[in-house]
């Protein structure tokens, strides 16, 4: 398998302002992200992480990227149950081999789109996560 991992340099403190999801086959993975930019999105603000390197620059603990993601990483688990269950639910989709896509989506339409494109595709724990909270998607409708 092709390592498609893209994300900003350091590492993914937190997904803020983004619809994301995880694939469990890179052929699933790869027809969302054809359909996503035949939508006209931006590939390149997408974060995509998958096996040991994408684990590594999600670092769930914060451990590896220094002490203020460390704190970082705590703070999120402390404030927000939802918040550690994401980053819990993340960390081990990504150990069981799944393709985890991050999309820019601040505007509900962008997020319907994005979230319709997933689902087609058959997208796992899709959800939109905000600042301060974390919204778990159903199936589309």
């Amino acid at each position: 398998m092709k390592n498609y991992n893209q994300y900003p340099k350091k590492y993914v403190a937190y997904e803020v302002n983004r619809i994301s999801c995880d694939f469990e086959t890179e052929e699933d993975f790869l027809k969302a992200l054809e359909d996503l930019e035949n939508k006209g999105l931006d590939k390149s603000k997408f974060y995509i992480l998958h096996g040991a390197e994408g684990v590594k620059a999600f670092d769930p603990t914060g451990v590896e990227h220094g002490f203020w993601p460390m704190i970082s990483r705590k703070i999120h688990k402390i404030i927000s149950e939802a918040e550690e269950k994401a980053i819990d639910q993340l960390t081990a989709d990504l150990e069981q081999g799944m393709i985890h896509l991050s999309v820019p989506a601040k505007k509900l339409k962008v997020r319907d789109l994005v979230h319709h494109v997933m689902d087609d595709h058959h997208g796992h724990n899709t959800k939109y996560t905000d600042r301060f909270y974390v919204e778990e998607y159903r199936v589309a409708q």
